[in-house]
C-alpha cells in the first residue's frame, strides 16, 4: 500500500482535486503510522493538505491512543519548517473521552472549524481561543471571542480584556515560575490574570457560570481561595 492514491485525489489541479473523505483519510493515515509511507510521498501529501486547508471531517485522527509515530510526525525538525495538517488534528484528540475539553487555535478562522469537527467526533461540550502560539492560553490584556459547543449547540461570546496592562505572554526577562507563583511566594499580577483568564472559558464551558464574566470571577475566586480549599480537602 502507498500514499501515491491518495496524493493524486488531493494534488490534482484546478478543479479537478478535493479533499479526502474521513474514510480516505483513516485509510491514508494508517499508510502513515505503520511506516509504510515513502519519505517523499509523505513530505507532499502533508504539504498538499496544508495547501488545500481543512476540514472538519478531514480533520481527524483515528486513534484510540496517542501514536509515537504521531508526535514524531509532528517534530519540527523532520519538517521543511511548516507546519502541516497534523498540528491541527492534533488538537482534536482525546484519548481519555474527558466529557468537556479546550482548544487553542492560531488562526481565528479555525475556532469554527474546531468546533464543527468536535461535534463530528460525538464531542458536545468544548470551549475553544485564539491563544498564545495556538495554545489554550488567554492574553489578559485583549478582548478575545469564546468559540464553544455548550450541550451540543454552538455559541459564539465576546470575553473582556482583564487589565490594561501591554504586555506579551511570555517577555524574554520573565521569569515566573509555576510551583511559586502556585505557593505565592512569587507574585505577579500579569501572570495570576493569565491563570485565571485562561480558567474561565473553561469554568464557563463546565456551566459553572450564565457567563465568561461570571465564569473569570469564579476562576479568579477559586485561585484566591486555592490554600484554602486545598486544606479543607485534605
Amino acid at each position: 500500500m502507498t500514499l501515491n492514491p491518495y496524493l493524486s485525489i488531493i494534488a490534482r489541479g484546478k478543479g479537478r482535486g478535493r479533499s479526502l473523505t474521513q474514510a480516505e483519510a483513516q485509510e491514508a493515515m494508517q499508510i502513515i503510522l505503520q511506516g509504510k509511507a515513502a519519505p517523499e510521498a509523505l513530505g507532499a501529501f502533508l504539504m498538499v493538505l496544508r495547501y488545500r486547508g481543512k476540514t472538519a471531517p478531514i480533520t481527524y485522527l483515528p486513534l484510540e491512543t496517542l501514536s509515537p509515530l504521531g508526535f514524531e510526525l509532528l517534530n519540527p525538525r523532520r519538517r521543511p519548517g511548516l507546519r502541516s495538517c497534523l498540528n491541527t488534528v492534533r488538537r482534536m484528540w482525546n484519548p481519555t473521552g474527558a466529557p468537556a475539553s479546550v482548544q487553542g487555535v492560531f488562526h481565528p478562522s479555525y475556532r469554527g472549524l474546531q468546533a464543527c469537527a468536535a461535534e463530528a467526533l460525538g464531542q458536545h461540550t468544548l470551549s475553544i481561543i485564539k491563544g498564545g502560539d495556538g495554545e489554550f492560553e488567554r492574553h489578559p490584556g485583549k478582548e478575545i471571542e469564546v468559540f464553544a459547543l455548550w450541550n451540543g449547540q454552538h455559541h459564539a461570546t465576546k470575553a473582556p480584556a482583564r487589565q490594561s496592562q501591554i504586555r506579551r505572554l511570555l517577555e524574554v526577562s520573565d521569569d515566573i515560575d509555576a510551583v511559586t507563583l502556585w505557593t505565592g511566594a512569587q507574585q505577579d499580577e500579569f501572570a495570576e490574570a493569565t491563570v485565571t483568564g485562561t480558567a474561565g472559558p473553561a469554568v464557563w464551558i463546565l456551566d459553572a457560570a450564565s457567563d465568561v464574566q461570571g465564569a473569570d470571577f469564579l476562576a479568579r475566586t477559586l485561585w484566591e481561595e486555592r490554600h484554602g480549599n486545598q486544606r479543607r480537602t485534605a
